[in-house]
């Protein structure tokens, strides 16, 4: 579901299908992996792959931008991704370019 990559001092997380009450603690132990192997100073997350995310995928994402120093990036979304941050009131508190 999951994979990261360190680019200089910023981790990308690859995040990939969906993000649902199903999986979210699943995928919350792969963010906290993640996070320990990669030492960053700022995350962004790559939603280019991402289906779907829920009520539940939201509150992981909440939870792992209180862990950040810095306000995360959430690039790549797809049109019906994007919508969910957006109705959501999220991309106020992540930063989520306009798709």
């Amino acid at each position: 579901m999951l994979t990261g990559e360190l680019k200089g001092n910023v981790l990308e997380v690859k995040m990939e299908g969906r993000i649902d009450s199903s999986n979210a603690a699943e995928i919350s132990g792969e963010f906290d992996e993640i996070g320990k192997a990669y030492p960053h100073e700022r995350l962004v997350l790559n939603a280019e792959k991402l289906e779907y995310i829920s009520s539940a995928g939201l509150r992981l994402i909440m939870r792992v931008q209180k862990d950040e120093k810095e306000k995360i990036s959430i690039i790549n979304p797809s049109t019906e991704v994007f919508e969910i941050f957006k109705m959501t009131g999220f991309s106020s508190i992540v930063d989520v370019p306009t798709v």
